[in-house]
């Protein structure tokens, strides 16, 4: 019994492990970023979100794969992604609305296709010195309206090493014969705002949008997972399965588990 006075306190010290099973736990299928057709090992929700995103509309790999991190943390997942797999774009033009810098959503310098960036990826352009005889432009980088990058006393001598040295989210490319001339700022003419342009165009290449033998039967266009009818087994494969199977080598098996999206109904 506790003297008068005296409170007692307790504390679970205890470690909390959410690996319920040791399996290795391998899956294939879509994603909004990432790396295609390679295979890549996860073991936590945080970080597979990280790299593949979280999941969209009829994505059930991206949320199996989730729901499998409240009982293990040996995810093995290879990305996949149809002919509509594309990389979010945005291009910057001069004042006279002439195209100057093409900007493509990238991780490290290599295209990081999808729709991850789409929207909420954007930049803004303000010059240095005189905005009629600028000596050179800062390109800020916004992502889900947080600034994250900022590269400044650019030109286009320079702006496309300096990404590919320094971003983690962007790489450009100088339009041919865009020559000396700046991207035109971003600002509100009227109000002095400064604009964000945002990319778009990015697909993750998940769902097919013609009707081919690449994609879905006539009359389902659009509305299921690309790849073509395995008609022997009554179930829609994957139409780049040739390329992931290389990429599994070593994954046990019965631990693999693709992941063809349900039809819309």
């Amino acid at each position: 019994m506790a003297a008068p006075g005296l409170q007692i306190r307790l504390f679970d010290l205890s470690v909390f492990s959410p690996q319920i099973t040791t399996a290795i736990f391998g899956m294939v299928g879509p994603a909004t970023k990432g790396p295609v057709n390679r295979l890549n090992e996860f073991t936590d929700e945080g970080t597979f979100v990280d790299f593949h995103g979280r999941p969209v509309d009829r994505q059930y790999g991206p949320r199996g794969a989730i729901r499998y991190f409240r009982a293990g943390n040996q995810l093995k997942y290879v990305r996949v992604g149809g002919k509509n797999l594309r990389t979010a774009t945005l291009t910057l033009v001069d004042a006279n609305n002439n195209p100057i810098l093409n900007l493509f959503a990238a991780t490290g310098g290599v295209d990081n296709p999808g729709t991850w960036a789409n929207d909420t990826l954007q930049v803004s352009v303000l010059f240095n010195g005189d905005p009629l005889n600028p000596t050179s432009y800062n390109l800020q980088v916004f992502q889900e309206g947080q600034p994250v990058e900022q590269h400044t006393a650019q030109d286009n001598g320079i702006i496309v090493n300096t990404l590919a040295n320094n971003s983690t989210r962007i790489r450009a490319e100088l339009v041919s014969g865009a020559g000396a001339t700046f991207p035109a700022q971003t600002v509100d003419p009227v109000t002095g705002e400064v604009l964000r342009n945002p990319f778009t165009g990015g697909d993750d290449g998940a769902f097919a949008k013609t009707d081919s033998v690449e994609s879905s039967t006539a009359g389902l266009a659009g509305k299921r997972f690309y790849g073509k009818m395995d008609a022997a087994a009554g179930s829609r494969v994957f139409f780049v399965v040739d390329t992931i199977t290389a990429s599994l080598v070593g994954l046990p098996p019965t631990a693999v588990m693709s992941t063809p999206q349900a039809p819309v109904r």
